[in-house]
């Protein structure tokens, strides 16, 4: 149980968590980016883009006001259940248009946050569950898979993003319901995939996940259930962090959540957004960390040296 005496620092001090800034040394650091890292950039988040969704299908007479009420109350920690009666009730086009929106980004957060440029200054393999096009804007084309064939063993290397759930550029191939999820975590080389990262004992991945609430708990859940392998081999095969807002008054829950996660193997590192909030809190925790953790410049001019030696 933590000590409740100690401060929920607002930007937590990456000295404490060497195991972060070894692996991006040795280019085993894995981040997976969840929609709290774009909603930075003025991006729904992952419930909030389930409660546009059914607010969509109020609006154009699809349900009613009750309806809408009554979903929104009864499945407020389920998205992806509200997601997939949404576009149930949706053509394909009014679900994809719509769906589009809350991906869209405000130019004036874009230019005064740029966190996938920093991000991209971390030497880390990306992973992420948005299909948003800002981080493949700042690593470009040749440096991001969206297709489930390119997501191969050899290609997880430094300096490379993956859209685990696919991307807006291609919206018959994103994963957002539940049936799509149930396909998508099915197919072997998914599971493969995921295996490589999780379990694999050959390999020594450090994983940090950045921007995933309460609410997109199940996401993990099913990254990490679709491995194949039993809930004591994934807790002990690697070290898990993620970074986690909470209010400084919230030791108490804090000690709850860090119950909670253990039981998957992942240490929570808690940051306050009492000043600042979630968005620029988590800015501010990214941009500072990136100047302390190995620049991906410095990695790629050290393995040069390497390979000429």
């Amino acid at each position: 149980m933590r000590n409740l005496s100690i401060r929920i620092p607002e930007v937590p001090d990456i000295d404490d968590y060497q195991e972060i800034k070894d692996a991006s040394l040795s280019g085993d650091l894995i981040i997976f980016i969840g929609a709290g890292v774009s909603s930075i950039l003025g991006c729904l988040r992952w419930v909030d883009t389930a409660e546009d969704l059914l607010r969509y299908c109020r609006e154009i007479s699809l349900i009613s006001f009750w309806e809408e009420q009554r979903m929104l109350s009864l499945y407020k920690t389920n998205p992806r259940k509200m997601i997939t009666i949404a576009k149930s009730k949706l053509s394909k086009l009014q679900y994809q248009k719509q769906l589009k929106v809350t991906l869209r980004g405000k130019r004036k957060l874009i230019d005064k946050m740029p966190v996938y440029k920093n991000l991209s200054g971390i030497n880390a393999i990306y992973v992420t569950t948005n299909i948003d096009n800002h981080f493949r804007d700042v690593l470009g084309n040749s440096n991001t898979y969206c297709q489930v064939s390119d997501f191969k063993i050899r290609n997880l290397r430094p300096g490379r993003l993956f859209h685990l759930h696919g991307h807006k550029s291609d919206m018959n191939k994103i994963v957002f319901t539940i049936d799509e999820y149930i396909r998508h975590y099915n197919k072997k080389v998914i599971q493969k995939f995921l295996y490589e990262i999780f379990v694999n004992p050959n390999k020594k991945y450090c994983l940090l996940f950045l921007g995933y609430g309460l609410e997109e708990l199940e996401i993990i859940d099913f990254m990490i259930g679709k491995t194949g392998e039993k809930d004591e081999t994934i807790r002990s095969s690697r070290k898990k962090y993620m970074l986690f807002p909470f209010f400084s008054a919230e030791k108490e829950l804090l000690a709850f959540e860090e119950a909670y996660y253990e039981k998957m193997g992942i240490e929570l590192i808690p940051y306050s957004i009492d000043r600042n909030g979630h968005e620029k809190q988590l800015f501010e925790i990214i941009r500072i960390w990136q100047s302390y953790i190995l620049p991906t410049d410095f990695y790629k001019k050290a393995r040069l040296i390497d390979e000429v030696i």
